[in-house]
């Protein structure tokens, strides 16, 4: 049996080593998703040129992501979500449309 003193230095060294394990573990986690972002902008591009009109499809691209952005930042009060105005987010729901709407959705929902 471990004396108090013994319990209490292994609570510690538990209490640390889940702490270095969680923060490495949303570190990469991060990564991950960041990574995903890209490959979802380059299948978008990919099918952006596979099209005969690509301007039009980025064009219509944008335009859904900022609409998508808009009503749910400016529904926040009824729906409980949030997503903050800010340049990062503008320009990415403006260049990667819907894709990079779901990704800050569940940016949201993990961290």
């Amino acid at each position: 049996m471990l004396s108090r003193n013994g319990a209490a230095f292994l609570r510690i060294i538990l209490l640390k080593f889940s702490y270095i394990l969680y923060g490495d573990f949303m570190e990469i986690l991060k990564y991950v998703f960041l990574g995903l972002v890209l490959i979802v902008a380059l299948i978008t591009l990919v099918l952006a040129a596979r099209t005969k009109k690509a301007f039009k499809f980025l064009f219509y691209n944008a335009v859904l992501g900022l609409a998508v952005f808009f009503v749910l930042y400016f529904t926040k009060k009824f729906t409980g979500v949030f997503l903050p105005l800010n340049i990062y987010t503008f320009l990415s729901s403006l260049f990667l449309g819907i894709p990079a709407i779901i990704a800050f959705l569940i940016f949201n929902l993990i961290f």
